[in-house]
């Protein structure tokens, strides 16, 4: 990870997490200068909102993350689509009433397998479900060149 690093890197954090499989993260905002993401072992998918995005993402006040799950909201999508249970639609138009600017919102859909990077930018909110047991490494720095 260093090479993907800025020179005069004054603080790094490694970070190695194991995932169960369906496991998910809240949309979370990127606040780190640099920030990685590299999948060691599995599949994740990961969404991301570009900043312009944060108008419909209801963040919490410090705006470090949402209120909105995104992956409930697609697990029930994913229920509709395929005709199981209708009752689903209630419980879906009423989460959406509760955030309704977020159907505005435009994301992209990124499917990482093992020997993936990838990098998220700064400001930017993402997410992700493990769609199989998976481990990641996440690494994050700042430069002296950051600020």
């Amino acid at each position: 990870f260093n090479y993907y690093h800025l020179p005069i890197t004054i603080t790094r954090n490694y970070t190695l997490k194991y995932y169960d499989k369906n496991d998910t993260q809240y949309i979370t905002k990127q606040n780190n200068f640099r920030f990685y993401i590299a999948q060691i072992y599995g599949e994740a998918r990961i969404i991301l909102f570009a900043p312009k995005e944060e108008k419909y993402l209801y963040p919490t006040k410090d705006k470090k993350i949402s209120k909105l799950n995104y992956w409930k909201l697609h697990h029930w999508e994913d229920i509709l689509n395929k005709g199981e249970n209708k009752s689903i639609s209630d419980k879906r138009t009423q989460y959406l009433d509760k955030f309704p600017k977020f159907n505005k919102a435009k994301y992209i859909e990124i499917i990482l397998h093992p020997g993936n990077m990838l990098y998220i930018p700064y400001g930017w909110w993402y997410t992700s479900l493990a769609s199989t047991e998976n481990i990641r490494i996440t690494a994050s720095s700042r430069s002296l060149f950051s600020w």
